[in-house]
């Protein structure tokens, strides 16, 4: 059982990116959109969903303060953003993230290594080699990847070896799938090996505030806290067998600042200083603060007031919504609390 799961143990954890209609559409959207025909290059996505969990504390529960959240299993999905309700100057934060500076650094990747790609794939789709061929070669966001008959060790150690090749796939699959299908996996397993490598590296050096997987590129994004310790760094500057790479982004708060404000928050409830009827907490998906959602009973028209008194209890921002905001967030909006 992963770790935050034995932390949660107790707890009831509720999945915020729950629109699986949703997210399969656009999946196929950009299923659509791509085209790796030839020397096609696979287009890639902008938008990123973290899988963040909504934790509903129970009566009398608190979270461990090293607790990792949720949010730290990556999600291989992609979904459109769901904008926070927005009241003037209230502070407010996303479901989701768009990582805008990650989909910069894609493409500045990609153009970069273009050159030095291409002539990888003029070199294997002109060579005969002994033991194996290759059937066909595709160039994707993280590099060349060979699709190949015969001895798939042999091909692997000569294309990858000697002649530069990110990845090597037997053809056919055994599994009968599409050259998009392999593809699709050879970026899945990219990425997996990234999230694998980076926990691994930055395991017992606090700061971390999440993890999350961009699979559509073959690449993880690391959350840690200002300022960004230098080994953290170096994440970006390894190289990883199969092509994932590792993007770092500094934020504010780490996870073990944000599970303190929650637990300041249900101890504070618990000793009266302030009273509700229902109560759950949770990060907000940028790292900047929390949610606190509370029922319609509760939250009423006060939102703001709300929102003061417990970012003063939290020590730390805090966004309140509607109970009902992590499935539809319209309706948790001010003047419809859920």
């Amino acid at each position: 059982m992963d770790d935050w799961m034995e932390a949660l143990r107790g707890a009831r954890v509720e999945p915020m990116a729950a629109a699986h209609g949703r997210i399969a559409e656009e999946v196929r959207r950009r299923r659509a959109r791509r085209r790796t025909v030839g020397l096609g290059v696979a287009s890639g996505a902008t938008v990123l969903s973290v899988g963040i969990a909504a934790v509903l504390l129970p009566l009398g529960g608190t979270r461990p303060d090293d607790a990792p959240t949720p949010g730290a299993p990556a999600t291989t999905a992609s979904a459109v953003p769901s904008e926070a309700p927005n009241d003037g100057d209230l502070f407010s934060c996303p479901q989701r993230i768009v990582f805008r500076d990650e989909a910069v650094l894609v493409t500045e990747y990609v153009d970069a290594s273009m050159p030095g790609w291409k002539r990888v794939y003029a070199e294997i789709t002109a060579a005969d080699f002994d033991g194996f061929a290759v059937h066909r070669a595709e160039i994707i966001h993280i590099g060349v990847v060979a699709l190949v008959t015969g001895d798939v060790e042999e091909a692997e150690r000569v294309l990858v070896g000697e002649y530069g090749v990110t990845a090597v796939e037997p053809w056919p699959p055994a599994t009968g799938n599409s050259v998009e299908d392999v593809l699709d996996l050879t970026l899945q397993r990219a990425a997996e090996a990234a999230l694998a490598e980076a926990r691994r590296r930055t395991r017992g050096i606090p700061g971390s505030a999440g993890f999350g997987s961009w699979t559509s590129e073959g690449l993880v994004i690391v959350r840690w806290k200002e300022p960004v310790p230098p080994e953290v760094r170096a994440l970006e500057d390894i190289e990883l067998k199969g092509g994932g790479r590792i993007a770092i982004q500094g934020v504010r708060y780490s996870e073990r600042d944000l599970n303190r404000a929650i637990n300041r928050l249900t101890r504070a409830r618990e000793s009266g200083e302030f009273n509700v009827w229902g109560f759950g907490g949770t990060h907000c998906a940028d790292g900047r603060g929390v949610v606190v959602m509370l029922t319609p009973e509760d939250l009423g028209d006060h939102r703001a007031e709300w929102q003061e008194q417990l970012t003063e209890i939290a020590g730390l921002p805090v966004m309140v919504v509607g109970e009902g905001y992590w499935h539809n967030p319209d309706l948790a909006t001010p003047g419809h609390p859920g």
